[in-house]
């Protein structure tokens, strides 16, 4: 299996090193700037990809075409409805987009933040759960299924559920509990979305400067759905030859394998080291369920601080949404730490209320459950994004008793 395992890797390096060759030559020639990939925005579900679909799909945004946009949106999903129920009838001219819509407490089968939430004047919704890299959340699409519920009254016409990914899969049942296939629409970035987004550039044809943001934002997703080699049908019918399936299937088996790998190796390494070289002790439980575990993360400890420690946590799981800050040692009230206040001025911290941590968001690298983030370990980028980090929360520190 080895032989054959380092045979693949091979031949596939070679794909994408004549691959890289090309992106070189575009690059000598100006024709591969992106300013997503730029700004490191490429897997931030919520920073960029809602953002911009919610852009795009409301009528009254900036972009000026109206409802051009969501029209065709709306087609797309209708040819994917249950044929049991009856085309949505939404009215554009009235729609109300929101993103990261807020629908109370999480309490059981209800509440949470819906990514994507359109609504017209009539009560008509489509909710759309927008995940990149980040694993489902806990009865995730049955608490907004039972949101749209309450709103429409039962009345399964008047509403559409969507589970956008990057290649469509289905949600875990852990998320639907217990609902049916024909309750939610499945679609995809690297299919549905990319295919929307081109008919929105055929649509922008006479403002160029939408025209190029959007074939921007399509590169972007054909890099996040490896669709974006020249030579990825030669790659896919070399990996699906029967002497290639067992490593081909080996690998994609184990990918949950290899991160924990190299979290448990690499990046405690570096831990370790930044920890030392800083004056801190490093808290770090090494583990084989990075990817399900919920909240996992490290502290480092500082030798003078009595309340505190430095924590990252992934809020999410699969590694998705990093956060960075001070976390409190014990169970003391945050009323009873005088320097509560201040540290949280200096901090700019997400959440003035909360009573464990004052904290902001690791923006650079929030999802490591991709090859961008596994790379950055793997080359110490990572390690320096950590390390600055770090030196941002001592200088929020300073002259405090913490």
């Amino acid at each position: 299996m080895i032989e054959q395992l380092q045979k693949l890797l091979n031949d596939v390096r070679s794909f994408t090193l004549a691959n890289e060759k090309l992106r070189k030559e575009k690059l000598a020639r100006g024709d591969a700037f992106n300013l997503f990939s730029e700004l490191r925005m490429t897997t931030d579900e919520v920073r960029l990809h809602s953002l911009f679909l919610s852009m795009l799909l409301d009528p009254f945004a900036s972009h000026g075409q109206g409802d051009k946009f969501l029209k065709p949106f709306i087609e797309m999903i209708e040819k994917k409805r249950n044929s049991d129920l009856s085309p949505l009838i939404i009215d554009t001219s009235t729609i109300k987009v929101w993103v990261e819509k807020d629908i109370g407490l999480v309490d059981n089968e209800h509440g949470g933040r819906i990514d994507i939430c359109i609504e017209d004047k009539n009560g008509y919704y489509i909710i759309i759960e927008n995940k990149i890299y980040a694993g489902d959340q806990p009865k995730q699409m049955k608490r907004y299924w039972n949101y749209a519920q309450e709103k429409c009254n039962k009345d399964v016409n008047r509403y559409r559920l969507i589970y956008l990914t990057l290649d469509g899969h289905e949600p875990s049942e852990y998320s639907t509990c217990g609902l049916e296939s024909k309750d939610y629409i499945c679609i995809s970035y690297k299919d549905d979305i990319i295919t929307w987004l081109n008919k929105c550039v055929e649509l922008s044809v006479r403002q160029p400067l939408l025209r190029e943001t959007l074939i921007q934002y399509i590169d972007t997703l054909k890099k996040l759905t490896y669709s974006d080699m020249e030579n990825s049908s030669e790659i896919l019918n070399y990996m699906s030859k029967s002497e290639n399936l067992d490593a081909t299937f080996f690998i994609a088996n184990n990918i949950n394998e290899m991160i924990n790998n190299v979290m448990n190796g690499t990046l405690y390494t570096q831990l370790q080291t930044l920890a030392l070289d800083k004056g801190l002790k490093l808290v770090y439980t090494q583990r084989q369920t990075w990817m399900t575990d919920s909240f996992p993360g490290w502290s480092f400890e500082h030798p003078n601080w009595e309340n505190f420690r430095i924590s990252m946590e992934f809020e999410k799981r699969g590694l998705d949404d990093l956060i960075f800050g001070f976390r409190k040692k014990d169970d003391k009230k945050r009323e009873d730490i005088k320097c509560w206040k201040e540290l949280w001025k200096r901090t700019t911290s997400k959440d003035e209320n909360n009573q464990l941590w004052i904290y902001k968001d690791f923006t650079q690298y929030r999802c490591w459950n991709n090859p961008e983030s596994i790379k950055a370990i793997i080359d110490g980028e990572m390690k320096n994004s950590i390390s600055d980090a770090i030196d941002e929360l001592l200088d929020c520190a300073e002259g405090l008793e913490l």
